[in-house]
């Protein structure tokens, strides 16, 4: 092969696993089934039985909760909306509550967010309104989840971080 050919390839190749990454990246919308299913493939003991279900005028929630004596460890909720935009609603309402913590400066840390109008999330990892956290919040299509935890170790994190790779969500 000649050397045009190979940077032709050589593009082609990289250009296809830059679509692909990106492709990747997108936040996917999540029923309470597959969330409830990533919760548990995440191995960090959560059993069927652990699972809190609600059903609401509209919507349904699943919820997922590991405390360790006084202290969240985990909490996790995944809610669907039967209207999509009654779910980004939802969404929009918990941001702008954080971004209020943010720019009255009672929320310090890192965060990172990103909209692209059918999907959106925020990260946040630091204290505000009086404790620590460490999560974020993801709307796609109908459906928000919460993955965080408020208590300061590597071991809540790690279990926050892994319930995240499952969902294929970014971690703060």
């Amino acid at each position: 092969m000649n050397k045009v050919a190979k940077k032709i390839t050589t593009a082609v190749l990289l250009m296809a696993m830059v679509l692909s990454a990106a492709a990747c990246s997108k936040i996917q919308s999540k029923t309470t089934e597959q969330f409830k299913k990533a919760v548990i493939d995440s191995r960090i003991g959560a059993q069927t039985q652990d699972f809190t279900t609600t059903n609401g005028n509209g919507w349904n929630y699943i919820e997922f909760t590991m405390n360790d004596g006084s202290d969240i460890v985990v909490d996790s909720i995944c809610w669907v909306f039967d209207d999509k935009t009654e779910a980004k609603s939802e969404y929009n309402a918990v941001y702008q509550y954080y971004m209020g913590l943010v720019e009255t400066g009672v929320f310090s840390g890192s965060r990172n967010e990103l909209d692209k109008g059918d999907y959106a999330y925020f990260t946040i990892k630091g204290t505000g309104d009086g404790q620590y956290i460490y999560g974020g919040w993801y709307y796609s299509g109908n459906s928000v989840v919460y993955v965080c935890t408020n208590t300061d170790s590597d071991d809540a994190r790690t279990k926050v971080n892994k319930i995240l790779d499952q969902l294929g969500y970014p971690k703060p």
